[in-house]
């Protein structure tokens, strides 16, 4: 979801940063864009630690597990 949030925040910039004829309301816009794309690179980044982070400590877990039941 944020990464699909990253990529209209970014088509929406582009669009209003390529036509010079945005006005204030393009301007209020990318005042608002900005800081909405941060905080979705944020998400996105988050959102991959926490899929992976589990993962590495579970096979760590498992593989200690194994030892002392032998």
């Amino acid at each position: 979801m944020s990464s699909q949030l990253l990529l209209v925040v970014l088509m929406i910039l582009v669009a209003l940063t390529e036509q010079a004829c945005a006005g204030p309301l393009g301007a209020a816009t990318i005042v608002v864009i900005c800081p909405l794309g941060l905080l979705s690179l944020f998400t996105l980044g988050w959102s991959l630690v926490t899929v992976v982070a589990p993962r590495a400590v579970e096979d760590e877990a498992g593989d200690e597990g194994t030892d002392d039941d032998e």
